[in-house]
């Protein structure tokens, strides 16, 4: 099981939502969703995430956060001054059921999408039994 998608440029994902991540460039398991942006989960397991993000330069303090079902996993969080940009990145690995939902929120500020800045991608480490 294994996934990667980004947002499509001109994309931009909305605070308080979840982001789409609309480009799928591989989907084996086909574990991933990008009409609803959830990765639901088809063997319990260990599964590395990675996210990233690229703070919008007329936003001041970015967050995101990687979600498993409705609680938060881990964030990025961007401060930046006016006319910066940063660009960064976080792995998480998660100990996960079948059926959880990993996905990513945007909590606060903005995020740009050009240039494939916004990735998010999740590989199976290990299989555990149900």
């Amino acid at each position: 099981v294994i996934f990667h998608a980004q947002v499509s440029d001109g994309k931009n994902p909305v605070a308080q939502k979840r982001v789409i991540y609309d480009l799928v460039t591989i989907n084996k398991g086909l574990a991933y969703n990008p009409v609803t942006g959830f990765f639901t989960v088809p063997v319990p397991g260990l599964y590395q995430f990675t996210y990233s993000l690229l703070a919008q330069m007329t936003s001041e303090r970015t967050a995101v956060y990687l979600m498993r079902n409705d609680e938060n996993q881990s964030y990025l969080h961007s401060i930046l001054k006016s006319g910066q940009a940063q660009s960064s990145s976080m792995d998480t690995i998660l100990s996960l059921n079948r059926d959880d939902q990993v996905w990513v929120r945007l909590g606060t500020g903005s995020a740009w999408s050009g240039l494939g800045a916004l990735n998010f991608q999740g590989v199976l480490l290990e299989a555990e039994e149900d």
